[in-house]
């Protein structure tokens, strides 16, 4: 799987993130946060998001993200510790069973 970048905001701050993502099942997740192995090659996302394809905004006229997000994200998406804390709508799974190289 490939990854890339999508910007993205969530609404408990005006800040911006930039997130890796990849496709997988029709839908573009994006993996908030990672942990690296101990050599530093590999790395495994702690949660991913996961988004249908049309909400994202395709982008040229960037040099750090290929797509865009245009609405806010719930902040409890980059938070939540169980699935019975992640907001009606969304799809989070947490610790999923995937590794890619460190060097994106």
């Amino acid at each position: 799987m490939e990854l890339f970048k999508v910007c993205v905001a969530f609404d408990d701050t005006g800040d911006i993130h930039f997130s890796d993502a990849f496709e997988q099942e029709n839908l573009i997740w994006l993996a908030l946060s990672w942990e690296c192995d101990a050599t530093g090659v590999r790395k495994r996302p702690e949660r991913i998001v996961g988004l249908p394809k049309d909400h994202l905004k395709a982008t040229t006229d960037s040099l750090h993200y290929e797509y865009l997000l245009p609405r806010s994200l719930p902040a409890t998406l980059k938070t939540a510790k169980s699935a019975a804390e992640v907001p009606d709508g969304y799809c989070v799974q947490f610790k999923p069973d995937l590794t890619f190289s460190s060097l994106h």
